[in-house]
C-alpha cells in the first residue's frame, strides 16, 4: 500500500445521496462567515497508529510511522452512518506519554 493512500466515498452506500449531516451544518456556518469556505466537516474522525505496545520503547522519538484516519458522516436522506474517507498518513512518533503518577 502506498504511504499517501486515500479513498473517498462521495455518496451514501445505501441510497446514493450526496448530502451528509455535517456538510449541511458546515454550509450554514460558511454562509454566516464563521468557518473558512474550504473547511471540510465530518461527524467523526478516528486516527491513530497500529504499533504493538511492546515495541513502543524501541521506536526512536522523531521516527515517521504509518498512521490512519477514518472520517465518517451521516446520510441526511436515509440516516446511514458511513465512512466518507480512509487515509494512511505519516506520523511523527513523539514518545510514550506518561500518565499522572507514572515514574520516569
Amino acid at each position: 500500500m502506498d504511504e499517501k493512500f486515500l479513498i473517498e466515498f462521495p455518496t451514501c452506500p445505501n441510497c446514493g445521496c450526496e448530502e451528509t449531516f455535517m456538510n449541511e451544518v458546515s454550509e450554514l456556518l460558511k454562509k454566516k462567515g464563521w468557518v473558512k469556505p474550504e473547511m471540510k466537516a465530518f461527524f467523526d474522525i478516528k486516527e491513530g497508529t497500529l504499533i504493538d505496545p511492546n515495541r513502543l520503547a524501541t521506536i526512536p522519538v522523531g521516527s515517521n510511522i504509518p498512521g490512519f484516519q477514518i472520517a465518517s458522516d451521516i446520510c441526511v436522506q436515509c440516516g446511514t452512518f458511513y465512512a466518507k474517507s480512509l487515509k494512511v498518513t505519516g506520523r511523527i512518533f513523539e514518545g510514550v506519554k506518561l500518565q499522572s503518577g507514572q515514574l520516569n
